[in-house]
């Protein structure tokens, strides 16, 4: 899968295009802005509720284009009201005007492997729910983090079910909100264990030394990298300099196989991995060396902008999926068995771990100055 990611088939046959290009205009002494959403050959949106109100474009009063990542500022408008009213009669007389709710929402969600059945899953479920929440929504799966952050600082996707450190950590430059996070075999936090061969002589962290260790992913960020390197740090290991060699798995299920056939010496998994019945009898190959405070799982996330009645539609949605028989098979799909309101989830574990790898990282990046 390449990094423009999937897409699910447009169900509806919508010609609006989904990547918009925004035309902002700000008035004197307005502290709103009206943007007008341009689908190219189709009509202009006027949506009030999407404003991206910035006080930089309000202390230089200028006109701002956005399409996708590209960020123009064009010269100042000497007569902005007579424009803003030139803009609006336009728009209303020569073209048709949709709600915001006839307007699809964009989904993302990240499936290094099998990227496929993850698209098919997640279309499934908000195919399910467009009619409880009352929208429409598109799917997209990416193979990695990275490309999904930077859709979604674009503003080409709309919701997205991201890591829980990364949402830690995006929600501090994106205003995002957090609507459900994801529930496996009942719990929506669970622990993540080092566990090393049982054919090793690794029997605590500090025997890491000079190890083969195996993570998920090459992506600093994300929770099963940044946790184990937090624990490591707290030991007062450098995780940097420890291993001999270090391996990427892809997932934490590859991760546990290589520890049971011995390909690695130790790597990190999560406690869902452990519990799987499946995952029993190979539970006699490996060791626990360490395992770490509750952990938040994955959670669906949505840009502030979106309208306010939507989103309670959608978070009250995906809490009653598992009432249903229809729901509870939709979630099987995820390997999900709900979704709970993060409010009852406690991120306190996961941003002192933050903290603690942020904290080292800073030192470091500090010292090599």
């Amino acid at each position: 899968m390449d990094k423009q990611g999937l897409s699910s088939p447009d169900r509806n046959n919508h010609s609006c295009q989904y990547r918009f290009s925004y035309l902002s205009i700000l008035l004197d002494k307005d502290d709103y802005c009206t943007p007008f959403i341009l689908c190219p050959g189709v009509n202009f949106l006027v949506l009030k509720e999407a404003c991206y109100y910035n006080h930089n474009m309000k202390k230089n009063r200028t006109a701002v284009t956005q399409s996708g990542e590209d960020l123009s500022v064009f010269r100042r408008f000497q007569n902005k009201g007579r424009l803003f009213s030139l803009i609006l009669l336009s728009s209303f007389l020569l073209f048709p005007v949709q709600s915001i709710n006839a307007i699809p929402l964009t989904f993302a969600a990240v499936a290094p492997r099998e990227g496929a059945s993850v698209l098919a899953a997640w279309d499934n479920l908000f195919s399910y729910l467009e009619d409880k929440a009352g929208g429409e929504f598109i799917v997209q799966i990416f193979s990695d983090n990275e490309t999904l952050v930077k859709q979604l600082r674009g503003n080409f996707i709309d919701l997205a079910f991201l890591d829980p450190a990364l949402y830690l950590l995006e929600r501090k430059r994106t205003p995002l909100r957090a609507l459900a996070v994801a529930e496996k075999q009942g719990r929506a936090e669970e622990r993540r264990y080092i566990l090393a061969s049982l054919g090793s002589v690794i029997y605590t962290p500090e025997h890491l030394e000079g190890a083969v260790f195996a993570y998920t992913s090459r992506e600093e960020s994300v929770a099963g990298s940044l946790v184990s390197k937090a624990m490591l740090l707290n030991r007062g290991l450098n995780p940097e300099t420890l291993f001999l060699k270090t391996v990427y798995a892809g997932d934490y299920e590859s991760v546990f196989r290589a520890v049971v056939l011995g390909s690695v010496d130790a790597g990190m998994v999560t406690e869902e991995i452990i519990s799987r019945k499946e995952n029993h009898n190979y539970l006699g190959f490996v060791r626990l060396i360490d395992v770490s405070l509750y952990i938040p799982n994955n959670l669906i996330v949505a840009r502030e902008f979106l309208d306010e009645t939507l989103l309670s539609n959608l978070s009250g949605a995906l809490m009653t999926l598992s009432q249903t028989d229809r729901g509870r098979e939709l979630l099987s799909q995820l390997e999900f068995s709900g979704f709970t309101t993060p409010e009852e989830v406690d991120f306190s574990s996961l941003e002192l771990y933050l903290g603690l790898y942020l904290s080292r990282k800073g030192n470091k990046d500090e010292s090599s100055e």
